[in-house]
């Protein structure tokens, strides 16, 4: 008799939490916030903005694409882990 249960198929949400779980839950918001302060970077000499306000600027870009907020997360997240540890 076989005693294995049958597993359910992966989920992109189940993906997504089963990774943020592995990366101490900053994946994708925090991570996605890292990269665009990365790129904006310090130009104006009055240091980097801050993860408030990367994330402000993440939402509205997504609102003004059409593009749901965790998807644009998730892929800015993805950018960002291709060059850093998590």
């Amino acid at each position: 008799m076989n005693t294995e249960t049958a597993q359910e198929p992966s989920t992109p949400e189940s993906a997504a939490s089963e990774l943020n779980a592995g990366l101490g839950g900053r994946y994708p918001y925090t991570y996605a916030c890292d990269y665009i302060r990365e790129q904006i970077g310090n130009d104006y000499g009055k240091g980097f903005i801050s993860r408030a306000a990367a994330s402000r600027a993440r939402s509205l870009i997504a609102k003004a694409i059409g593009i749901d907020d965790r998807e644009i997360a998730c892929k800015l997240a993805d950018e960002f882990l291709k060059t850093h540890d998590a």
